[in-house]
């Protein structure tokens, strides 16, 4: 009996290698694809977030009542989001007679910023209490 001195891999064994091999791959290029689109979800997210504070700052920093709708309730930034604010007066005080002797007006302002990711619409929410000294009577006296 000869025995063959032929070394190597057999055709069966070269398949086999090549199809872990190619699971292996598709497997990790789908996870790096993946990756990828959560950290630009994260990066269009925390940009959202950045620019709402923004405008929330801007919002909070007027010392003025918003009783009046000359202020501008949405609008669009940087050509990719867009954004809108409630601004409604807050009643949540539990303490009787609370409104005629707290000396400020407060008011919730709920902040809004969209934009489109892919063929998703995403949104980054913001909420803030904003208080106001009330405007202040004066009464003459008349003699």
């Amino acid at each position: 009996m000869r025995r063959s001195n032929q070394r190597g891999f057999t055709l069966l064994e070269i398949l086999v290698a090549l199809t872990l091999m190619g699971l292996v791959l598709t497997t990790v290029i789908e996870l790096l694809s993946s990756s990828l689109n959560t950290a630009a979800v994260a990066k269009e997210t925390a940009q959202a977030a950045l620019l709402g504070r923004r405008l929330m700052d801007g919002l909070l920093g007027q010392d003025e009542t918003f009783e009046n709708e000359d202020w501008p309730q949405g609008g669009a930034l940087d050509d990719v989001y867009s954004w809108r604010v409630t601004i409604t007066p807050y009643l949540d005080l539990d303490v009787e007679d609370a409104e005629e002797t707290f000396p400020f007006i407060i008011y919730s302002c709920d902040l809004s910023v969209e934009w489109q990711s892919g063929i998703r619409t995403r949104s980054v929410h913001l909420k803030a209490l904003k208080t106001v000294p009330k405007p202040q009577t004066t009464v003459t006296e008349q003699q």
